[in-house]
């Protein structure tokens, strides 16, 4: 999580934040509705919106997946189309410049957040951090 878009410092309680998520051909549409819905259902800070840059053509099955995770969501969800597809570090880069606010979390179509992630996160960037990491835990494709 990032607060380095607007470069103002300490923020206040209830900081609005935007989440950055990139999603690309190769991503597998379960992990995306699990990663989705653990930073956005289930968190209890939820983001002020999502900013999914789709990377190029997906596919009709992560496309359908998108669409129905877009259209249940609690929160606004943005999808920035990229004609074809640019990589990673462009892909945020233009998502970056699409977010509506000056702190941005970042994840992965594969990653899962755990329901007190930006509750934890937010108070520190509130407090002045530029920057707030996480631990991880790498788990197999069955969920161990």
């Amino acid at each position: 999580m990032s607060a380095s878009r607007g470069g103002r410092g300490a923020f206040t309680d209830g900081t609005p934040f935007s989440l950055l998520l990139p999603v690309y051909r190769g991503d597998d549409p379960r992990h995306l509705e699990t990663a989705f819905r653990s930073t956005v259902h289930e968190q209890l800070r939820r983001p002020d919106e999502v900013v999914v840059v789709q990377d190029g053509h997906i596919g009709p099955d992560l496309a359908s997946t998108l669409e129905r995770l877009e259209s249940s969501s609690p929160v606004p969800v943005r999808r920035l189309r990229l004609s074809h597809n640019v990589g990673l570090a462009q892909a945020l880069q233009c998502g970056l410049a699409a977010c509506s606010h000056d702190v941005v979390a970042r994840m992965d179509a594969d990653d899962i957040s755990l329901p007190h992630r930006f509750l934890v996160q937010l108070p520190e960037i509130e407090a002045g951090a530029d920057l707030v990491g996480a631990a991880i835990v790498e788990f197999e494709g069955d969920g161990r």
